[in-house]
């Protein structure tokens, strides 16, 4: 896992590479644990390309604004082939920079 800062209020883009596979991967996004339905402010695309004949690399990019509430969460991209049980699985966690206000 590696960290990250960002400021509240961002968009940020993480990608997930998966190369080397046959069929192609599957790639899960998670949120401190909970897989990230499709909000209305997140969007996903997910490309696969054939390499030599015989591998696929599959990229999946996860797009959404960081709020404050992402505090020290950790997203985590799930990857999965078909017929293979191991699932393999890189993360980062969010380091929010927020705004201090005094009451």
């Amino acid at each position: 896992a590696i960290n990250s800062t960002v400021k509240a209020g961002t968009r940020v883009v993480f990608a997930c590479v998966a190369s080397g596979s046959y069929p192609q991967s599957h790639i899960t996004w998670y949120k401190d644990g909970y897989a990230m339905g499709l909000q209305p402010d997140h969007q996903e695309n997910i490309t696969s390309t054939l390499l030599n004949n015989k591998d696929y690399e599959t990229t999946s990019y996860i797009s959404f604004i960081v709020t404050s509430a992402d505090y020290m969460k950790e997203l985590r991209c799930d990857v999965r082939i078909r017929d293979i049980s191991r699932t393999m699985h890189g993360s980062v966690n969010l380091n929010v920079k927020c705004k201090n206000i005094d009451l």
